[in-house]
């Protein structure tokens, strides 16, 4: 168990605990919801440290998942999959077709904010757009992997609060765009 385990998939859990069996993940969790299903199990404390799946790319593109089903031969071999990426998005991918998969997801995840790290990247440009037409969606720019997690582990204000209060933690290098 730690501090706080990062499901990736859902909200953080505060007080968390992963139940492994063998080589799988047999539950996620609180320390005390684990405890109670799996009594036997031996368990190790972290302390005041974060569980998270390894090797997670935290980095997203809204905007490539137009591609969904493009890269998979390619996803075991980084460099390949970023040559094909990077051809297919500069002669395949429009600014249009960019600011519609983003519109696409953000409907499909019902998100209400959209992070960015590059303020002047394709993707910042089609969110500032998106934004501009819907006055409850937030942007923010300039995202760093810390500015990320003070969001991340916010549970006690909505998203947009908990974006505007990690944007302010972060302005030096934040632009912040949204009511």
């Amino acid at each position: 168990g730690a501090r706080w385990v990062l499901p990736v998939a859902s909200r953080p859990i505060r007080d968390g605990a992963v139940a492994v069996e063998g080589t799988r993940i047999a539950g996620v969790g609180t320390r005390a919801e684990l405890e109670e299903r799996f009594p036997s199990t031996s368990v190790e404390d972290f302390g005041e440290a974060v569980i998270l799946p390894g090797f997670v790319n935290c980095h997203a593109h809204l905007e490539l998942t137009a591609m969904r089903g493009f890269l998979e031969a390619e996803e075991s071999d980084f460099f390949a999959w970023l040559r094909k990426i990077t051809i297919a998005r500069r002669d395949h991918m429009t600014p249009e077709d960019i600011e519609a998969t983003i519109r696409d997801q953000l409907a499909r995840t019902g998100a209400r904010v959209i992070f960015t790290d590059l303020p002047a990247g394709s993707a910042t440009i089609a969110a500032r757009r998106i934004v501009k037409d819907d006055p409850g969606l937030v942007l923010v720019s300039g995202v760093n992997l810390a500015t990320l997690l003070d969001f991340v582990f916010n549970t006690e204000l909505s998203p947009t609060d908990a974006a505007r209060a990690a944007a302010e933690r972060g302005k030096a290098s934040l632009i912040v765009v949204g009511r």
